[in-house]
């Protein structure tokens, strides 16, 4: 479906012309005022065109009064209803007809055709129609001379349809089952008096739930989503149909296009088929006796090897499981629709056929998401209301083991305890990279999997392989041997991205050098008006990253002597200093951006026995120098800066330690200008304008090569 963007009506209009014509018709708009909008005359066509709904009883009226004087309106042979995203067209009644139809609307026709609005006349004027000959979308050409009762979803039209089915509040993968299995049987659908869906073959009615069908005869309950009574809807309905090859496809469709609302309650965010693809290759190379996907969505993961091995599937959305049963009908495979949290470990050993000790493999995107938030979800619109996005969890007691905060944690978790109750086979499973990256909430979850699990391999991919995940967001890919007591080294684990091997590191954190936190709580400033710096504890957190003052509880803290933890103990340069410089220079919203794998690590503290990180300092000092003066001492309130007649500079408490910075390495050159020099202009002109403009941009190119250079990004940090 192709919605066409417009200013106003007659805008519309004008654009459904040039489309038409685009097929060797010969629309024209009509003149204002005229009794329709836009017409071929050679070819006898006729439409009437309303943004947003279908006005039937206007067109039919008006092709009767003005059929009145003229003859050539007596022998119309199609007529058109237009909106922003359809096209309905209709084989004309004849003329009596529609003149009978319009002298019981007004038989004097002393009423404008654009004056006959009512429902009611819409409605008996649909009836009048009948079925429709053709629904065009605006996609491909338009060709009247053959009908199309029929209309088949595909993923080319599925947005159309999306929208219909929003409108009636249907779930979109339990109506494509339904319909593919009505046509595959050679059954129809009618929409009775009441609004409901029902296969007029077997008596059974369509239902968004699980609940079990009952025949027309003794059905008494409510159905689950808006009746349709509109006789149009009625129509495009009973002519749906849809072919069981498509379906898979139209899966993924569905999935990208669902609400993020939807995805964050169920933490589903489908693996791309590409990926699917891939991650074959690692399971023919491991040949396991029997494959279990417990998360099976619309079938990326399985979709590749199911010829090859026996296997269960599952997914907690039946429409999915029902169109993959059919899809697969005939291998050797067992499709069901549990919750696989939730159910007992011994019952789904049952359900899914699992022989106790067999070489069992599961392969899994799982779901994910915290409970209070699922930020690699989140649009920036969102963030900025600040929406909530409250999610609860069922952990089914997992989380005394596991832990609690994320959907992927009892995810995995009852995964790991599967393995462990059949003693053999291997796990592989995508999930969000901070699991691995030793953070606080994942921490239970890492410690039982390293213990009874030995790292086979990992991978990392971008967020853009997953529907709705921004692409800056790491998803991490791992295999592991179920080997009891193995107890895995957690800097023994690597990643392989984009052709890199990245390995797992233990270094100094940012985070354990400052205080931005005594144990579960924020610190507060104590002295108002005191310097302090944004928090930076992960390379992801979301504030911006600069020096200021009376940062509220939870964004930043003080430079200040009580919260110092770990003194690196460096000549002439204050330690608190370091750390205000390196919070704001790497990370979201710093100076330098992180690699994507980077982003769920914590911050961690470069190299000091390379001279390149102290000109990595010297660099940020300027750089917040010019972010200060450009924006009239915005963040610091007079802190940092030039002060007075002799203009004295002043970094807070910290002078002494950025003009030692400056003093040994500020040779550095920017366009062939030593940063020194740089800072020495500065002091000298109080005119920012009459200042090169690009110097930050300088910098951070400068900063960018140097950490490089330190190999700041070459492992993951961990603690």
């Amino acid at each position: 479906m192709t919605e066409i963007k417009y200013k106003d009506e007659a805008d519309l209009q004008r654009k459904i012309v040039k489309i038409f014509n685009t097929s060797g018709y010969q629309f024209e708009k009509a003149p204002s005022p005229y009794f329709c909008d836009i017409f071929d005359k050679i070819r006898k066509i006729y439409l009437e065109v309303k943004p947003e709904h279908f006005a039937p009883a206007q067109l039919l009226y008006g092709i009767a009064k003005e059929g009145i004087k003229d003859e050539n309106l007596r022998n119309v042979k199609y007529i058109g209803l237009a909106c922003s995203y359809e096209v309905r067209f209709y084989k004309a009644p004849a003329y009596d007809i529609i003149l009978n139809f319009a002298k019981k609307i007004d038989p004097e026709f002393s009423t404008p055709p654009s004056n006959i609005q009512a429902q009611q006349l819409h409605n008996e004027a649909f009836k009048l129609l009948g079925d429709h000959w053709k629904i065009y979308t605006y996609s491909g050409e338009l060709n009247l001379d053959e009908p199309t009762l029929d209309i088949f979803i595909d993923e080319e039209n599925y947005k159309y349809f999306k929208t219909i089915f929003k409108k009636y509040h249907i779930d979109a993968s339990r109506f494509l089952t339904y319909i593919a299995d009505i046509h595959s049987n050679n059954q129809k659908i009618k929409i009775n008096n009441e609004g409901k869906i029902i296969n007029i073959n077997t008596g059974r009615f369509f239902r968004n739930s699980d609940r079990e069908q009952r025949s027309m005869r003794d059905f008494t309950g409510e159905i689950d989503y808006l009746p349709i009574k509109t006789y149009r809807d009625k129509a495009l309905f009973e002519s749906i149909k849809i072919r069981v090859n498509d379906v898979r496809n139209l899966l993924h469709q569905i999935d990208r296009l669902e609400p993020l609302e939807t995805r964050r309650i169920r933490g589903r965010f489908f693996t791309k088929e590409h990926i699917g693809v891939e991650i074959a290759d690692i399971v023919k190379r491991l040949s396991p006796d029997y494959v279990i996907e417990p998360y099976v969505g619309a079938g990326a993961l399985i979709e590749p090897i199911i010829e090859n091995f026996k296997g269960a599937a599952n997914d907690i959305n039946k429409g999915f499981i029902d169109i993959l049963r059919k899809q697969y009908k005939g291998y050797d495979w067992v499709f069901t629709n549990f919750n696989t949290i939730t159910t007992k470990t011994e019952d789904l050993f049952k359900l899914w056929k699992i022989l106790e000790n067999t070489n069992l493999l599961i392969i899994t995107n799982p779901p994910f998401g915290t409970s209070s938030t699922n930020i690699q979800a989140s649009k920036k619109g969102e963030i900025k209301i600040g929406k909530s996005r409250n999610t609860h969890i069922d952990y089914a007691g997992l989380d005394q083991l596991y832990g609690k905060g994320d959907l992927v944690i009892p995810a995995i978790g009852k995964l790991i305890e599967i393995i462990k109750k059949n003693k053999k086979g291997h796990l592989s499973f995508f999930s969000p990279a901070g699991i691995f990256c030793g953070r606080r909430g994942y921490i239970k979850l890492l410690t039982n999997l390293i213990k009874d699990f030995e790292f086979i391999e990992g991978h990392i991919f971008s967020g853009k392989d997953f529907n709705s995940v921004s692409k800056r967001k790491p998803i991490t890919f791992t295999l592991w041997k179920y080997k009891k007591n193995c107890r895995t080294k957690l800097e023994s684990l690597f990643f392989i991205y984009e052709e890199r091997i990245i390995n797992l590191k233990k270094t100094p954190l940012l985070k354990d050098g400052w205080h931005y936190r005594l144990g579960n709580k924020y610190v507060k400033n104590k002295t108002k008006n005191a310097l302090g710096v944004a928090r930076n504890e992960r390379f992801n957190t979301p504030n911006g990253k600069h020096f200021g003052t009376d940062f509220k509880e939870g964004s930043g803290a003080e430079l200040a002597i009580e919260n110092l933890e770990i003194d690196l103990n460096i000549p002439h340069i204050p330690t608190l200093l370091i750390y205000g410089l390196w919070s704001v220079s790497v990370g979201h919203r710093a100076i330098a951006q992180h690699p994507i794998y980077m982003d769920n690590a914590y911050v961690h503290l470069p190299d000091f026995s390379k001279a390149e990180t102290f000109e990595i300092l010297a660099l940020t000092s300027i750089y917040v120098l010019l972010t200060e003066i450009i924006n009239d001492n915005r963040y610091s309130k007079g802190h940092i800066g030039f002060s007075g007649m002799n203009r004295i500079f002043k970094f807070g408490n910290f002078t002494a330690g950025v003009r030692y910075l400056l003093e040994n390495y500020g040779y550095i050159k920017l366009n062939g200008v030593s940063l020194m020099e740089v800072f020495n202009l500065l002091k000298k002109e109080p005119d920012i304008s009459k200042i090169e403009k690009n110097y930050r941009s300088l910098i951070k190119v400068k900063i960018i090569k140097k950490l490089d250079d330190i190999k700041y990004w070459d492992f993951i940090p961990i603690p």
